[in-house]
């Protein structure tokens, strides 16, 4: 049997990117163990700074890709994420998914108020930016 399969407009043109390797507690289900605070530093001062993320999302929109879903350990507690976001969104047809465990965004007003301006920048009526939240780590 044939079953005919319909691909939606940004079927493979999407891109998972794994922002940083820390987080800041154990959601269910979550494939990350816990970090000692020591290790987080470690990983932390590793990292890829935002304008190396820049070239890395310029090349991967030169290549086709238009949906960006940031993820990670978790992605809001990397500093600069609010910069990515923006670099990604700057293309008029790019969209960003993050999957958070909401715990940064509920808590840091800054970050909460950065992350929904660049999110909210008007898009398409066919596709948006958005946010998704795990609510299992919330308290």
């Amino acid at each position: 049997m044939n079953i005919p399969i319909k691909r939606g407009a940004l079927w493979g043109k999407q891109v998972q990117i794994f922002i940083t390797d820390t987080c800041n507690l154990n959601c269910d289900g979550c494939p990350y163990p816990f970090i000692p605070k020591e290790r987080q530093n470690e990983i932390r001062s590793q990292e890829l700074k935002p304008e190396k993320w820049k070239e890395i999302t310029d090349y991967l929109y030169r290549q086709g890709i238009r949906l960006f879903c940031l993820i990670g350990g978790e992605p809001a507690s990397y500093f600069g994420l609010d910069e990515i976001i923006k670099n990604i969104t700057d293309y008029p047809d790019s969209f960003v998914l993050l999957s958070t465990s909401g715990i940064h965004p509920l808590y840091n007003l800054i970050l909460r108020k950065k992350l929904a301006q660049v999110l909210s920048r008007p898009r398409s009526n066919k596709f948006k930016n958005g946010i998704a939240i795990s609510f299992d780590a919330i308290p």
